[in-house]
């Protein structure tokens, strides 16, 4: 419960903690909420471009409560790390036992600018898309994905635009929502991959599109970065001596330019490291590959997120990086673009979810009393 209700709450006439604590269980259970523990298991955050404004955005929640999954969506906002969401969380739907994979849309404009907007899970081969003003659609796959890929994109006044990983992993689909209630969901294209990939990524690039996978096999890490537009362009580059971090996504940035650089968190001999693939403009380039060193140590890691700054640069910036140790310790990137230990007020949900700021990232966590927030990563 936020800092603010509860001092409204005194405001009214409540005598003490105890009788503002009991009001808080009877205005939840008027609602039809149980007074349980929050546990997370799965969510999203997307976001939209602030050109002088704190960044703002949503958060779609899949929680346990009880056995039953429940998504709800809440919103946030730059200024408030640390102090709680900038609403509470609102309960939306009772989802399937096997709902996975929220999305929330990333877009190209302010975030508030577009009324329409859209939050989106999966459940078996059927995605399915809640529209905050009650609209409904969903597509059902022929087979069902690995996974859908993060984040869903969506253009100011356009659809939604979701890429989903095949269950052989060799093969991306497209899907389209449509920002019009009641009009056709559709497979756009699929694009077959060269190789395997577990995790991917998806992107504005200018006025199209890039998506970028990464897969570890033998100590060894491929990039792919994919052109849906060009013919389904597909471009690899390989990391030797280099393994994914598991429940590790990889991070995408689109330079000045129209170069792209793909980054992915991973393990290596001395440590743990960010290893990166810079793919120039011009298809037919050799893509370069470079390795950043993070640190060393003693626990190996059992998750990881990494995020570029979402803005055309020379060089390619990293907002973030937060990494789970198998022990529980967390570790975050300090200002000389180290990892070095640090805690959370609040434990953070796994997997990892970052969302970009105009001075870093927040990291989404979870109060197991009073719910999720966004906090200063």
């Amino acid at each position: 419960m936020r800092r603010r209700r509860f001092l409204a709450a005194s405001a009214t006439g409540l005598a003490s903690l105890s009788s503002w604590v009991q009001a808080c269980v009877r205005r939840a259970a008027a609602a039809g909420e149980r007074a349980a523990a929050w546990t997370i298991v799965d969510a999203d955050a997307g976001f939209g471009v602030e050109s002088t404004s704190d960044r703002r955005g949503d958060v779609l929640i899949v929680r346990d409560d009880a056995g039953r999954k429940v998504i709800y969506r809440m919103p946030w906002q730059e200024d408030e790390s640390d102090s709680g969401p900038a609403a509470p969380p609102i309960r939306l739907a009772v989802v399937g036992h096997d709902a996975t994979d929220p999305l929330v849309p990333v877009r190209d404009g302010p975030f508030w600018s577009d009324p329409a907007r859209w939050l989106l899970w999966r459940e078996g081969a059927t995605i399915h898309a809640f529209g905050t003003a009650g609209e409904r659609q969903e597509l059902t796959l022929p087979a069902v994905p690995t996974t859908l890929l993060r984040p869903a994109l969506q253009r100011a006044g356009g659809d939604v635009i979701v890429f989903a990983l095949s269950g052989d992993r060799r093969r991306i689909d497209q899907l389209r929502f449509p920002r019009a209630n009641g009009a056709r969901t559709e497979i756009m294209r699929s694009i077959s991959l060269p190789a395997v990939a577990s995790v991917g990524v998806a992107a504005f690039a200018g006025s199209g599109l890039r998506i970028a996978t990464c897969e570890s096999q033998n100590q060894t890490t491929t990039l792919m970065l994919v052109d849906p537009a060009a013919e389904a362009t597909v471009r690899s580059a390989v990391v030797s001596g280099a393994t994914r971090i598991p429940n590790a996504s990889p991070s995408i940035q689109i330079l000045a330019g129209g170069d792209v650089v793909v980054g992915a968190l991973v393990t290596t001999v001395t440590g743990i490291a960010l290893a990166e693939a810079r793919f120039a403009a011009s298809s037919g380039a050799v893509p370069s590959v470079s390795m950043r060193e993070l640190g060393r140590f003693n626990e190996a890691p059992s998750a990881a997120v990494v995020l570029y700054r979402q803005e055309s640069r020379a060089m390619n910036v990293v907002a973030q990086a937060v990494v789970r140790l198998v022990d529980g310790t967390f570790m975050h990137l300090n200002e000389a673009g180290m990892l070095e230990r640090t805690t959370y007020e609040f434990p953070p949900v796994v997997p990892l979810v970052l969302a970009p700021t105009r001075r870093g990232a927040l990291l989404l966590c979870c109060d197991p009393v009073n719910g999720p927030r966004m906090v200063g990563a």
